[in-house]
Order: C-alpha cells, then structure tokens, then sequence
C-alpha cells in the first residue's frame, strides 16, 4: 500500500492513498461522494486508479476527506538505484 506522507507519482497510487484515507477516517465511498459531489461509480474508479479521472474532481475528493495535493520536485535517484520499500509496497 501506499504511505499517505510519500510521493504519489501514478493514478494508482493516488486511489490508493484516497482509499487508505477515507478507510481511515471511516467513512463509506457513498458518503464521500456525496460530499464531493460525484457518483459512488466515479469515485470506484478513482479508488483503482482509472486514469481519466477529471482533475477538478479528484480535487475535490481530496478536499472532502481533509487532504491537499502538493507539488514538488520528485526526489533525486541515483541511476540504477531501487527503492525496496516502494517494490514491496507494490507488491502487496
């Protein structure tokens, strides 16, 4: 899964950290949607990653379960070098 403080760098893990999210505050895909105005369907999608999801929409998820989204420099790798917690993370 996902860690909520990492980077988010796919639609994948994007639904994920929403998912994990809205898991954590308790809440139900239908409550959430309801307050972000969208359909319990598009927000299914959203939660597995579809990448057509319209931006102003996905904002406004975010801002119904407490979250923003940031903008910043991806971190710097050294070529060739693996991230072990991120391969496990998607592994699971």
């Amino acid at each position: 899964m996902t860690s909520m403080t990492g980077p988010i760098t796919t639609v994948r893990e994007l639904g994920t950290s929403l998912r994990a999210r809205r898991r954590g505050l308790g809440l139900t895909q239908h409550e959430v949607a309801q307050q972000a105005r969208v359909t319990r369907q598009w927000l299914v999608r959203l939660e597995h990653g579809h990448h057509s999801a319209e931006l102003g929409l996905v904002l406004d998820v975010a801002r119904a379960l407490g979250v923003a989204i940031e903008f910043r420099p991806l971190p710097e790798q050294v070529p060739g070098e693996v991230d072990l917690d991120q391969v496990l993370d998607e592994l699971t």
